[in-house]
């Protein structure tokens, strides 16, 4: 089915018209992720500080963008996920504005707060992945250059940009760029998060299997949506 047929049979199911409708949602929808998270965390005996609640922001703001791109995928699975797709811009700007603030408080530790107690926010640090040191200035870079993506499709996340670019290229420069933005940001939060990641894996249960399986559809769908 083309993008126009699909979108216009899609939009036809929306029946609320109002920003600030969808604008309450998604802010009220990232609170329970925030929470959901920090219970998470807690839950695995994680002491929660202010630097806990800083990576906290960054898990929703990627589970945000990430939901974002990939609802439209999701909306070939499930037809009451047609009327959530309008959900994708406020998605995406939610969740890149907890990675901004994620980003501007790693920033100050890593330039103005030379006791950060986190090896996270020293560039001399090196992680140790499959044996191999690889410098915390790479993954600093990767969340520099996945934040200046993000905040580029901030910016032409607009009806004036897409009048500018023109509809197709509007939605492929989104696309595209949000999807090199993503891998991105998994390469940064990876390489800083690996030795936990790895742990996790290595420990799965009938729960962390289904989380996994959950994860592994919404990626499928994220890149086919």
């Amino acid at each position: 089915m083309p993008f126009k047929t699909r979108h216009e049979k899609i939009t036809a199911k929306v029946t609320k018209t109002d920003p600030n409708y969808y604008w309450v949602n998604t802010l009220l929808f990232s609170f329970a992720v925030v929470f959901a998270v920090s219970l998470y965390q807690v839950a695995k005996g994680v002491r929660f500080d202010v630097y806990q609640l800083n990576i906290v922001f960054a898990l929703t703001g990627m589970y945000l963008i990430g939901l974002s791109f990939a609802l439209s995928g999701l909306s070939f699975f499930w037809d009451f996920v047609d009327t959530r797709v309008v959900y994708r811009k406020y998605l995406g700007l939610v969740g890149f504005y907890y990675i901004l603030s994620h980003a501007l408080f790693s920033f100050l530790n890593y330039f103005f707060i030379p006791t950060a107690p986190l090896p996270s926010f020293d560039f001399d640090f090196a992680w140790v992945i499959g044996g191999v040191r690889v410098p915390n200035t790479l993954a600093f870079l990767a969340g520099v250059v996945s934040l200046g993506s993000f905040a580029f499709m901030a910016m032409i996340s607009n009806r004036y940009s897409m009048v500018e670019l023109g509809g197709v290229r509007w939605r492929n420069t989104l696309r595209y760029v949000g999807y090199f933005a993503y891998a991105v940001i998994v390469i940064h939060f990876g390489l800083k998060r690996y030795a936990g990641w790895s742990n996790w894996l290595g420990n799965l249960t009938g729960c962390r299997r289904k989380a996994l399986c959950c994860w592994c559809l919404s990626c499928w769908s994220l890149f086919c949506g």
